[in-house]
Parts: structure tokens; C-alpha cells; sequence
């Protein structure tokens, strides 16, 4: 958990029929025509016509044959790339090593044997030790909109997915992706202590909440709050079901409150969930039981995302298109891309220290009728209705709340030391010339 890794640049996507049944047929082909050399040399070179006959030779060709059918194989079952490279050149280096072996009395060096047989030790610790850094994970909301990226990169990762969701639906889809599917509702514990039963776990990520559509009341965020709450809960005991010490929680900048919180930019340690005896009370109260509840466990983490944006791109180029998402002046706010999200996500799983929250946000705050304004002119969408602030909090009264009545600057600083990330959208700007290129 603690070495560091290169990040993907680009997710994994579900993998098409067709490319799955054309990649086993070139394995397979691989694997038999290298075993045939290997095994046979005589007839393989009688077949292919070559001519003068070298034992050796053909020998090796089969070698580094199977070695690639090998690794095309193991691609299909591990979307890992070392593990899938570790695999094949462990493969070919081990036959390699076994024709030297044979065709000693042929030619070559008495050095051959053991220098190539060391390497094929050392490719076998390798891809033994990267294996034992992968961890299997219980993801609840694997199917959401942050839940599929960070299903994506944990996979990309070498990490092996059970996935929580309650929807049949979203069960398919993260079948098609390379995920165990565990089909449950969090809130009803017996129901997901019974999904989880005999199975086992390195770790928890609790990424569940009930905002298929923006919450524009507070009465919107009743079961999002009741998730962080009694959902948590019932993951947690579901965490000692497995077996799984490591527990991360979704939680966000705004438990640090809704109001102005001036010039300063708001680490870690500033105050969180504290009550304002306002309508986020209960909000705030969520997130910060998710978070107690989430230090808790062995290993609990804490990830304080900003708000997120770009994975929900043709939902929100819908609204922009007709209109349906109003701006009005208001204060900064932190930012992140739905897939620098996942990162970080990834990231605090492999080398998060236990106990620590951390604010997982880009590098530039702005203010909501910004990053809308930007994103319906990067869409060709008409610019957004402005509305006035009284307006705007009788319309939308959650929204207005931090939309309107906060403002933030959020330091990720805590994030980039201790995880090893960076935001691959270190703007809004960015991540919105991403979505409209896509």
C-alpha cells in the first residue's frame, strides 16, 4: 500500500465480444504454434520451409512464441499491464532458460543456463510481490457516476471489484466491465450482510449516494444523508464480515460548512460538520458521522471531494441545451473531474494513511456561474439563465446554499504529498475541454 505507482492515463473500457473472441484466437494461435516449435522442431521446420535447420533456433521461436500467446491470454483475464507483461516474460524467459538447457551440446555459453534462469526468478518475485500489492475490494455505488471510473482504475490497477449496487441493471453493466457484482441495498443490513457471506475483502469504499438527478431541495438530500449515516453503518459491519480493515468514505467540502469562509484556503485540519442552525444541519451531521463512523474502523480514510463535474456529461449538456441549469453570482468553490476523482479515490486505497481525511480538489476555485457559463459555450449550448440571488434561492434552496451562499478556497496539498497525485485536470478549464473534445 505504501510504494508508488504510475497512474493510467486513460481509464479501462468494457471490452467488446468481438476483440475478446479475436484476442483468444490469437493466444491460442501464439500458444500452439510456439508449443509445436518447442516441442517439435523437426516438423515445425519442415512445415514453415526454411531452410538451413537450427534446433536452437526454432527452439527459441517457440520460446518467445508461447511467451506472447501467454501474455495476449492472460490480458483477457487481468487488465493490469505489468501483471499481464510479468506473465508472458516470465513464460518465455522460462522456456528460453529450458532451450539453452537442451541445446547446451549445440553451441552457446556454460553462463546461458544460470544468467537466464535468474532472470526468470526475478520476473517471478516481481510479478509475485505486484500480486500481493493488489487488494480485493468491496465497492458500494460501484455503478454511479464516480462508482464506474474508480471501478475502471482499480481494475487498471491489478485490484480485483466486487461491486455493491441494488440495481439488476447495474449489475450487467459491471459484469461487462470485469466486476463481481454483488446485488444489495446498503440500508437493509440483514439483505447485505447475507450478499457478503462467505466471501472476503482487503477493503471497503463507500462511494453510495441517491443523486440520480441534482438535488435542488434539501428534501432532496434525505437519502444521500441517510446513506451516510445508517449506510455506513451497515458497510462497516459488512467490512467485519469480510474481513476488511481498509474503509473509505465519501464525504465533501461542504461539511466544512456554508457560509464564506474567506481568503484562506481550508486544509484538513479546519473545523468540519459543525452545525450552523440552519437547513445543511442535517447535511453536515451526515458527512460527519460517515467520517467518524469511517475512523472507526482499522484503517478508515475520509475523501472531502469537490464538486464533481465531467463524468456526467451528457446529462449536463442536456440541461445547458435547454436551459435548465440557472447560474447567479456567488463564491468559490472547489473542483474535480469525475476521473481525477477516481484517482485520488485509488490513490488513498494504496497509500492513504489511516485516520486522515483528505480534501481532494483541482487547483483552481470557481465560482458556479463560471464553470457553467465556460461549459455551455465550450458545448454550443446557449448561455445559462442568470438569475438574480433572492430568485435563485426560491428556485433552487440546496443549490443556492453553496452555489450562491458559500464561498471556499480548499487546499489539496495534504492530497499530492501524501498519495502521490495530481489532478490530470488542473482546472475546470481543462476538464471542460475535455468533455467537449469527447
Amino acid at each position: 500500500m505504501n510504494g508508488t505507482r504510475t497512474r493510467p492515463a486513460a481509464p479501462a473500457r468494457p471490452r467488446p465480444a468481438a476483440v475478446t473472441t479475436a484476442a483468444a484466437i490469437c493466444g491460442l494461435s501464439m500458444l500452439g504454434l510456439g508449443l509445436w516449435a518447442f516441442l517439435d522442431p523437426p516438423s515445425f521446420s519442415g512445415f514453415i520451409d526454411f531452410a538451413p535447420y537450427n534446433q536452437h533456433l526454432i527452439h527459441d521461436a517457440g520460446a518467445f512464441q508461447v511467451g506472447i500467446g501467454a501474455a495476449v491470454l492472460a490480458a483477457l483475464w487481468w487488465s493490469d499491464a505489468l501483471t499481464v507483461a510479468l506473465t508472458g516474460f516470465a513464460v518465455a524467459s522460462g522456456l528460453h532458460t529450458l532451450s539453452h538447457a537442451i541445446d547446451r551440446s549445440l553451441g552457446g555459453h556454460d553462463s546461458d543456463v544460470p544468467s537466464l534462469g535468474l532472470l526468470t526468478v526475478v520476473a517471478l518475485i516481481a510479478l509475485y510481490l505486484h500480486r500481493e500489492e493488489a487488494m480485493k475490494v468491496l465497492l458500494a455505488g460501484a455503478s454511479g457516476a464516480l462508482g464506474i471510473p474508480i471501478t475502471r482504475q482499480l481494475l487498471a490497477h491489478g485490484h480485483q471489484v466486487l461491486g455493491l449496487t441494488r440495481d439488476p441493471a447495474g449489475a450487467r453493466r459491471l459484469e461487462a466491465l470485469g466486476v463481481t457484482p454483488v446485488v444489495a441495498d446498503a440500508l437493509d443490513r440483514d439483505r447485505l450482510l447475507r450478499a457478503v457471506d462467505g466471501d472476503w475483502a482487503d477493503a471497503v469504499i463507500h462511494e453510495l449516494t441517491a443523486l440520480r438527478k441534482p438535488p435542488t431541495r434539501h428534501r432532496g438530500m434525505a437519502m444521500t444523508d441517510r446513506l451516510r449515516i445508517e449506510g455506513t453503518a451497515n458497510l462497516l459491519a459488512a467490512a467485519d464480515a469480510l474481513g476488511a480493515k481498509r474503509f473509505l468514505t465519501q464525504s465533501i467540502i461542504f461539511g466544512y460548512g456554508y457560509r464564506d469562509h474567506g481568503p484562506e484556503p481550508l486544509t484538513e485540519d479546519a473545523p468540519f460538520g459543525r452545525p450552523a442552525g440552519d437547513r445543511n444541519d442535517p447535511h453536515l451531521a451526515a458527512r460527519l458521522s460517515t467520517e467518524r463512523q469511517a475512523f472507526s474502523a482499522p484503517e478508515g480514510i475520509a475523501l472531502r471531494y469537490g464538486l464533481l463535474y465531467g463524468g456526467d456529461a451528457a446529462r449536463t449538456r442536456a440541461l445547458l441545451a435547454r436551459r435548465g441549469l440557472p447560474v447567479a453570482r456567488g463564491g468559490l468553490l472547489g473542483w474535480i473531474h469525475h476521473e481525477d476523482a477516481a484517482a485520488a479515490t485509488v490513490a488513498a486505497l494504496e497509500q492513504g494513511r489511516p485516520g486522515e481525511a483528505y480534501n481532494l480538489v483541482d487547483d483552481l476555485p470557481a465560482t458556479w456561474q463560471e464553470v457553467f457559463t465556460a461549459m455551455a459555450r465550450a458545448f454550443g449550448a446557449p448561455r445559462p439563465r442568470r438569475l438574480p440571488r433572492w430568485l435563485f434561492r426560491l428556485a433552487v434552496p440546496y443549490v443556492a446554499s453553496f452555489a450562491v451562499d458559500t464561498s471556499m478556497r480548499v487546499a489539496n496539498a495534504k492530497a499530492k504529498a501524501e498519495l502521490g497525485w495530481r489532478p490530470a485536470f488542473p482546472t475546470y478549464r481543462h476538464g471542460i475541454a475535455a468533455m467537449a473534445g469527447g
